[in-house]
């Protein structure tokens, strides 16, 4: 019994019912947070009476952000004070945030050569729709992109998909966790309306896209597990996320 504690990694200290419930929250309940902010913002702005694109564009940014915040707060509520102590116990350790910049540097690497490898085999691909939106959004609303997708989406993703779905997971197979988490993960950036556009080049985007997503979210796991502290992969997500916004403000 105490080898077996002795060994027990950090990452398998997830409690299984809480784990279940911060994977659905973020995997059902962020969008349900999006749609009773629209249905709000709707009701006061009256969206459909709106001709001007690039003011619905900034709306939707806001409606993001502004679900992303309150299912972050939600989340760090309904995770508590003691597991949040543990969960950042390494905290104040330099080593944890330089590695997590090291797996950042080895996801944008990786992510180049497979859009390397991709485009030698079939050619320039573009944007798949989740990019477009995020290029679209940046270009309109830059100060709220930047609040979404580099500051409250790394932290609120890891927990749900790190902590909440992997170490759930881990607990009982830890190959089962990186199958069922890359594969959660990639889908969620994944756009399901391709198939009913009759659209090959839009469906075909999307489907070369997508490895790239699974193999991102093969190496927050395998920080995850390897650091032994959901900071590792939190860096890494958002210096992979702050590389990319830095890339649609100096090349869009």
């Amino acid at each position: 019994m105490e080898e077996n504690l002795k060994n027990k990694k950090s990452v398998d200290e997830v409690i299984p019912w809480k784990g279940l419930m911060i994977f659905l929250f973020g995997f059902i309940g962020l969008s349900l947070l999006y749609t009773l902010i629209f249905k709000l913002f709707d009701a006061i702005f009256q969206f459909d009476s709106v001709g001007d694109p690039s003011f619905l564009n900034k709306m939707d940014g806001i409606m993001q952000c502004s679900a992303y915040a309150l299912g972050t707060i939600t989340l760090l509520i309904f995770i508590g004070k003691p597991t949040l102590k543990k969960l950042f116990r390494k905290f104040k350790d330099a080593n944890v945030y330089s590695k997590g910049l090291v797996y950042g540097f080895i996801l944008l690497f990786a992510q180049i050569v497979y859009s390397v490898i991709s485009t030698i085999l079939f050619g320039e691909i573009d944007s798949n729709a989740n990019q477009e939106a995020i290029i679209a959004m940046t270009e309109q609303s830059p100060v709220i992109l930047f609040l979404t997708t580099v500051i409250l989406a790394p932290l609120f993703e890891e927990l749900v998909y790190r902590y909440g779905l992997f170490a759930n997971i881990h607990k009982k197979n830890r190959y089962l966790a990186y199958i069922a988490t890359l594969l959660i993960f990639g889908f969620i950036h994944f756009d399901f309306t391709c198939f009913t556009s009759n659209n090959i080049e839009l469906i075909k985007t999307e489907l070369i896209n997508l490895p790239a997503y699974l193999l991102s979210g093969g190496i927050l796991c395998f920080a995850y597990e390897n650091e032994e502290s959901i900071i590792s992969p939190m860096i890494a997500h958002l210096t992979n996320n702050l590389i990319a916004f830095l890339q649609i403000i100096l090349l869009f």
